[in-house]
């Protein structure tokens, strides 16, 4: 019985630090991104930032629908530094859309 939990417990293990690989190796991708407007990288902490609202706007809107599922977006919107333009960096697919392709409709 002991085996079972115990492996249990390592296969959680494993999940939870691969999870948290995944999320840090998103985050350093978009930091090297080039924003779409002016080609200045956008940096690890401006990356860092952008999911980290994109969490609370998640936890926001959830805890105005408890008990809903909610199927959010799977972008985070990055605002960069240098010239202000808005970009979506898909981090399931490691892909950034910037602003100008959302109007021309891509």
């Amino acid at each position: 019985m002991w085996v079972v939990y115990a492996i249990l417990c390592a296969g959680a293990l494993v999940l939870v630090v691969a999870a948290k690989k995944e999320v840090k190796r998103s985050v350093r991708k978009l930091s090297e991104c080039p924003c779409p407007s002016c080609g200045v990288a956008y940096g690890y902490w401006t990356a860092a930032q952008a999911r980290e609202r994109h969490i609370a706007q998640c936890e926001e809107i959830q805890r105005g629908r408890p008990g809903y599922r909610i199927n959010f977006v799977r972008e985070w919107e990055v605002e960069c530094l240098a010239c202000g333009a808005l970009g979506y960096y898909g981090f399931e697919n490691n892909r950034l859309r910037g602003s100008q392709e959302l109007i021309r409709g891509e």
